[in-house]
């Protein structure tokens, strides 16, 4: 979906699609691009010759997540086209070349930096997802929680939200949004668990707040959409978050644990699950609607018409 974004709004105007057996690739997308990885098609020497002539008439190669094809570097600098790579969604594949890192998340910043202290990093915010939409919220009541699909370390909150549950006092509404997540079992008639994908509008249409009490994220994606789309947003008194969303609905951190991301250390804050709870029932049936416009005037500021002068400024000087 970010890589959608990019080339709707013009950033990225030539794609090619390796399609993969474990990943849709949403062919429908993108209705103009070469396919290779489909061996009813072409083989495997067919595949590189197409690659390769794809590559070579770039102007940058702009990778988003991973390159998932071993050639696609080789044949970059080989033909001195400039690679230009942004970590989706915080996820830190394995090292890789690149000319310039485009980060969202101070973890992935700070691995680069360590990494390739002689390469360029830049930390820039993804623009607001085009098919967010704003809707003012008003009275806090229902909530939403996103545990994705899955993290080590309890990374999003699921786990510390499940168990802050039995000190809840307030008659919510929570859903809890899983992506093939092995749950625990919640015996809460308050809440429900929703383990298949949701569109957009299912998502950031509905609950009043987005409970995301996350562990070790930066910019995180679904903080910026709920955000976005005029939620109020309950994540952890941590910098950097605690530096672009309102503060009152932040739950502070009660210590720090020493982890390590590809043998990069890094802190991940915990939580006290009562302090979760204590923070929803607060909140619970309040007036949110100040809240809800700050997410609306946050969503302008990094829009897709702010953004992309900025995007494409950060490009262009690898053409300098």
């Amino acid at each position: 979906m970010l890589a959608k974004e990019f080339c709707d709004h013009g950033v990225v105007s030539d794609v090619l699609i390796n399609q993969h057996i474990r990943f849709e690739t949403h062919r429908d997308w993108y209705p103009d691009a070469e396919v290779i990885g489909n061996r009813e098609v072409t083989s495997a020497q067919q595949d590189l010759d197409i690659l390769e002539a794809f590559i070579s008439k770039l102007d940058i190669l702009f990778i988003f997540e991973s390159p998932w094809y071993a050639q696609t570097i080789q044949f970059a600098r080989k033909h001195k086209v400039p690679i230009a790579f942004m970590p989706m969604y915080e996820w830190t594949p394995y090292p890789m070349d690149a000319d310039l890192f485009i980060t969202v998340s101070r973890l992935d910043y700070d691995y680069y930096r360590q990494m390739y202290p002689q390469h360029r990093v830049e930390m820039l915010n993804v623009p607001t997802n085009s098919q967010i939409e704003w809707k003012q919220r008003s009275q806090c009541k229902s909530f939403l929680h996103n545990g994705g699909n899955g993290s080590r370390n309890d990374r999003n909150g699921t786990q510390a939200l499940i168990d802050a549950l039995p000190y809840i006092k307030s008659p919510i509404e929570l859903r809890i949004k899983g992506q093939a997540l092995d749950l625990p079992a919640v015996h809460d008639p308050r809440v429900e668990v929703i383990n298949r994908d949701l569109s957009f509008s299912e998502l950031w249409g509905e609950a009043d707040a987005f409970v995301f009490v996350e562990r070790f994220a930066g910019l995180s994606l679904p903080l910026q959409e709920a955000f976005a789309s005029g939620m109020l947003v309950i994540a952890g008194n941590r910098h950097p978050i605690n530096t672009w969303l309102p503060t009152t609905p932040l739950v502070a951190p009660i210590g720090y644990e020493d982890l390590s991301f590809v043998n990069v250390p890094f802190k991940s804050a915990l939580y006290d699950p009562r302090h979760i709870a204590a923070k929803i029932d607060a909140l619970y049936d309040t007036d949110i609607s100040a809240y809800s416009l700050a997410g609306k005037a946050w969503a302008k500021e990094h829009s897709w018409a702010n953004m992309k002068p900025r995007y494409l400024d950060l490009l262009s000087t690898l053409l300098r």
